[in-house]
């Protein structure tokens, strides 16, 4: 639909064959500009009616996308924290920015103290056993990987808590990208 501006007040005065405002119309005139302005303000009131109809649709639309998004996330907010593995998602910089519940039980931490927290100060992961030692996992090693586009596989080892009791675990990292940049990972 393409917009027209409405005609100045001189385009509707030669219209109707007034080309010297200084001469009073005819009547004749002033009938045809009255029913070009009539006609103008109809034209104007049945836009005004339409973009009203199409901003009504679009909030309507957007009220059903917003309840679908909150009804996805809540599904997913209940499967996460259904899941009997610890899972945890990590900005690009290493803040912890969710952990569910299973995994602020196998770090021994509680929401308020794992959240925002940087990882590296919750836990330590070690990596596989070799010739009887195990090594740390980087974790800016890690994030710098993911961020290259390489994926980092799921490795056994070992997890050790910030109080120095551990547990054996299976962790993997798997990228989260946003518009296109890296922006974290979930372990």
């Amino acid at each position: 639909m393409s917009q027209q501006l409405p005609p100045t007040f001189q385009d509707l005065l030669a219209q109707v064959g007034i080309t010297d405002p200084s001469r009073p119309p005819d009547a004749d005139q002033w009938q045809a500009l009255r029913g070009l302005l009539e006609s103008s303000c109809q034209d104007h009131a049945a836009e005004r009616l339409r973009f009203a109809a199409t901003v009504e649709e679009t909030e309507a639309r957007a009220q059903k996308l917003q309840s679908r998004i909150e009804r996805e996330r809540d599904a997913v907010q209940a499967l996460v924290h259904s899941l009997s593995d610890g899972l945890c998602q990590i900005d690009a910089s290493g803040t912890v920015q969710r952990l569910n519940p299973m995994g602020r039980s196998l770090l021994a931490v509680s929401a308020q103290g794992a959240e925002l927290a940087d990882l590296d100060d919750l836990v330590t992961f070690l990596g596989p056993e070799e010739a009887g030692d195990r090594d740390p996992i980087d974790l800016v090693d890690v994030l710098h990987a993911l961020a290259e586009g390489e994926f980092v596989e799921e490795h056994d080892g070992f997890a050790l808590r910030s109080d120095g009791t551990g547990f054996p675990c299976a962790f993997g990292f798997a990228p989260l990208h946003r518009d296109g940049e890296f922006a974290g990972t979930v372990l």
